[in-house]
């Protein structure tokens, strides 16, 4: 069955080919200088783009309106990643270790020229091969704090002190 991989991922590149599956994922992993997330200047040090492109469908994802502006709440489940990975390999691509971040990014793929809105999401549980469906599966839960459009991190959230008298 595992001679199929390949044959499997070449037909599901097809759809991204020819514009059906518009959104990219990648895995995003970032450091934290201060040892631990949240301490110290974040810096991203690697992004690996999943290919073929994994099924994304934003359906189970909702907005809510906030005092802010719009909120994106929810998750969804990552389908049709490569059957060629290994364990290991998934594993790693998932794996945290102190004083980093991983997170699944995923963005359009840009066929309107503009720089696309980059969505950020924490693996909910462990990923599990599918083997009938030649596919690993992973469960994505929206994540706060997603990239800026050019990729640069946000800066740290700071609050106004001052009080108006």
């Amino acid at each position: 069955m595992e001679e199929f991989g390949g044959i499997v991922d070449d037909l599901r590149q097809l759809y991204t080919d020819v514009g059906l599956r518009p959104y990219r994922v990648f895995l995003v992993r970032v450091r934290w200088g201060g040892g631990e997330i949240g301490r110290g200047e974040a810096t991203v040090v690697s992004e690996a783009e999943l290919l073929p492109t994994p099924e994304v469908d934003f359906t189970p994802l909702r907005t809510e309106i906030k005092s802010g502006g719009k909120v994106e709440r929810g998750g969804f489940t990552l389908r049709e990643i490569s059957p060629r990975y290994t364990e290991d390999e998934i594993l790693d691509l998932f794996h945290v270790e102190r004083g980093f971040q991983v997170f699944v990014e995923v963005r359009h793929d840009s066929r309107d020229g503009q720089q696309p809105k980059r969505r950020r999401f924490t693996v909910k549980d462990v990923p599990w091969r599918k083997a009938k469906d030649f596919q690993w599966v992973a469960r994505l839960q929206v994540e706060e704090q997603a990239r800026n459009r050019d990729g640069s991190l946000p800066g740290p959230k700071r609050h106004d002190d001052r009080r108006s008298v």
